[in-house]
């Protein structure tokens, strides 16, 4: 065998471990989909509990990336409406758009994109106190644990 350099030593190398970590990947997500599927047999109604939460945590992240305008832009939409025509209260919400699927506000702001939006934020207000209260938790039991007693 003939040295060829460092680099068709490292692409090799290199190749090898993605190889490996895709079929790790793989493995991992095929015990998931099998352990799902034995939780959907024994609990049909909390499978479709889970697969209706899963879909509205997916469609708040993935949310702002697809939707169709500014949020925060006033008249955003293509067609922007008088204001007169779109004040509050609005008995439709196709009153204002006529292109957009949640219609608009009196603004002329696309309901859709903002509820996308705000569902982000929640999402990440959601995961932030989750991982804020499980630190101070820590924290605590930690401090705790060290002292002998309560706090």
């Amino acid at each position: 065998m003939t040295y060829s350099g460092g680099r068709a030593l490292k692409v090799e190398v290199l190749s090898r471990a993605v190889s490996l970590w895709i079929r790790r990947a793989v493995s991992l997500v095929l015990r998931l989909l099998r352990s799902v599927g034995k939780f959907s047999k024994r609990n049909p109604l909390g499978a479709v509990g889970l697969g209706i939460i899963f879909g509205l945590v997916v469609i708040a992240a993935v949310g702002p990336f697809v939707a169709p305008y500014d949020p925060f832009q006033i008249g955003a939409a293509p067609k922007q409406a008088s204001v007169s025509w779109c004040a509050p209260p609005l008995t439709w919400p196709w009153d204002c758009w006529d292109d957009n699927v949640l219609g608009g506000d009196h603004l002329g702001r696309d309901v859709l994109s903002r509820i996308l939006h705000g569902a982000w934020i929640s999402l990440l207000v959601g995961v932030a106190a989750s991982i804020a209260g499980t630190l101070a938790g820590g924290l605590l039991g930690i401090t705790g644990g060290y002292w002998g007693g309560k706090l």
